[in-house]
C-alpha cells in the first residue's frame, strides 16, 4: 500500500484512530468504507439527523456499482491494491465535484 501510494505520489503520513461519538457534532460528512464501518458508527448511536451524515465514500464513485463497499485489498495482491486505488481516486474526484456543485447551488462561490 505505501508503495501504490508513493508510485501515484499520495502522502502517507497519517495516522488511524477510531471515531469518537462527539465528532458526529463535529462533522457535516463522514465517509466510511465498508458496511463494517458503518455498523460500528450505527453502534455508536448517533441521532437520526446525525445519521444522516454517514455515506459510504463510493457513493460518489461515477463509475457506479451496486456494492458500495470499497473492497478490502489486503488478499488480492497489488493488482487488488491499484484496483482499490482506482476505485478510492473516482470516489474522491465524484465526492469533490459534489461538493462543488453543492457550493454553486447554495450560491456559495470557490475563492
Amino acid at each position: 500500500m505505501r508503495r501504490l501510494a508513493a508510485e501515484h505520489g499520495v502522502p502517507h503520513d497519517g495516522r488511524a484512530r477510531q471515531f469518537r461519538k462527539s465528532e458526529f457534532e463535529r462533522y457535516d460528512l463522514i465517509l466510511v468504507m465498508d458496511e463494517e464501518n458503518f455498523d460500528d458508527l450505527r453502534h455508536l448511536e448517533p441521532t437520526p439527523q446525525q445519521l444522516k451524515k454517514i455515506h459510504y465514500l463510493r457513493e460518489f464513485d461515477p463509475a457506479g456499482s451496486p456494492n458500495l463497499e470499497v473492497p478490502d485489498p489486503y488478499y488480492g495482491g497489488s493488482d487488488a491494491f491499484e484496483q482499490v486505488y482506482e476505485i478510492i481516486d473516482r470516489s474522491v474526484q465524484g465526492l469533490l465535484e459534489q461538493l462543488e456543485k453543492d457550493k454553486v447551488a447554495d450560491g456559495k462561490h470557490a475563492a
